[in-house]
């Protein structure tokens, strides 16, 4: 929770041990709660990767490009009727956009976003 953009953090707990040690982060001190040596070196990891953070938004033609490169991974294990229905429900379909670069700009993870958006065209198709 101390990390920008964090409101929430819901830890999944099977018992009692488990809830009680998940409340313990609460009286965590300053040096426990301080991520900034393990976030440094993840970065590496996720750089050019899309993490469906949706910094990237608001997109101008309102597309949902978080929800679409989620798509686009999942595709990477199969293409199901269930992602080309999922595409098929969204209100605005990659093949809207206008390539105007904003979202590349605020992607955090330095993703070419406009490069994923054409993947997804030539994927899931223009409508």
């Amino acid at each position: 929770l101390a990390q920008p953009g964090v409101t929430l953090a819901l830890p999944g707990v099977n018992n009692e041990d488990e809830l009680a040690a998940a409340l313990r982060t609460l009286e965590a001190g300053e040096a426990e709660r301080d991520f900034s040596g393990l976030l440094a070196g993840f970065g590496r990891y996720i750089e050019g990767e899309c993490t469906y953070c949706n910094h990237c938004l608001p997109c101008p033609v309102v597309i949902d490009i978080g929800q679409i490169n989620r798509l686009l991974d999942m595709a990477e294990w199969g293409r199901t009727t269930s992602l080309r229905d999922a595409y098929a429900a969204l209100p605005v379909k990659a093949s809207a956009c206008t390539e105007c670069g904003a979202c590349t700009k605020r992607c955090p993870f330095g993703v070419d976003v406009v490069s994923r958006i054409h993947q997804a065209v030539e994927l899931f198709g223009r409508g």
